[in-house]
């Protein structure tokens, strides 16, 4: 959590670091329900992620992947997300329509396209290098966009948005990977932690 995300604003190529009570918040959570191990980390290069990834996965080496960035949110970056509501093509954006672009930004089928390669790199990799499991830190939009075409079984579309230091597990096999170039969702994590109401979010409220 970053100061813009308690604010409402976009923050999406912005290198906001973590506030205190992003930090306070990641860190309670952690302590009551700890992530598994995992062999690898990779994150996306922001700050916001690098340091969540920190908290997340302590002692753990991280490897940065650019493509894990979030959305360009264009001429929209740092305005309150309830200014949206002006855009003549506001609802193409709430269906998530592949050919949204905020004015100068990127289009939601771009991002997609984006995330979608740079997890399949990151799953393939992690063949190569015998690893059983990897977390990945990335950022919700950059998140819902590529599990839509990614995962299956997937929670309701709630569960998909990524509240501060929330995630959501997955599971795959080298042989059915590359048959389908899909991975099987298993579990909200960090297992036992409470999910906020994402209604009461400042995106919502503010």
């Amino acid at each position: 959590m970053t100061r813009a995300n308690t604010l409402g604003i976009f923050c999406g190529r912005g290198n906001y670091p973590l506030c205190q009570e992003g930090i306070d918040d990641i860190i309670s959570i952690v302590e009551k329900h700890p992530y598994d191990k995992v062999d690898r980390v990779y994150s996306s290069p922001l700050l916001r992620c690098v340091e969540t990834a920190h908290y997340a996965y302590p002692k753990q080496a991280l490897e940065i992947v650019e493509d894990l960035q979030e959305i360009d949110f264009g001429d929209y970056e740092f305005k309150q997300a309830s200014t949206a509501k002006e855009l003549d093509n506001y609802d193409e954006y709430m269906r998530f329509e592949p050919t949204f672009a905020f004015p100068n930004g990127e289009t939601l089928g771009d991002l997609a396209s984006r995330g979608v390669k740079s997890i399949k790199e990151i799953i393939k990799k992690s063949f190569d290098n015998d690893d059983k499991s990897i977390g990945i830190v990335t950022h919700s939009m950059l998140f819902l966009s590529a599990i839509k075409e990614l995962g299956t079984k997937l929670p309701e579309l709630s569960n998909l948005f990524l509240p501060n230091g929330m995630g959501i597990s997955f599971e795959t096999d080298e042989e059915y990977f590359k048959e389908t170039g899909l991975i099987r969702c298993c579990d909200l994590e960090p297992k036992g932690a409470t999910r906020p109401d994402m209604t009461k979010s400042p995106y919502h409220t503010k």
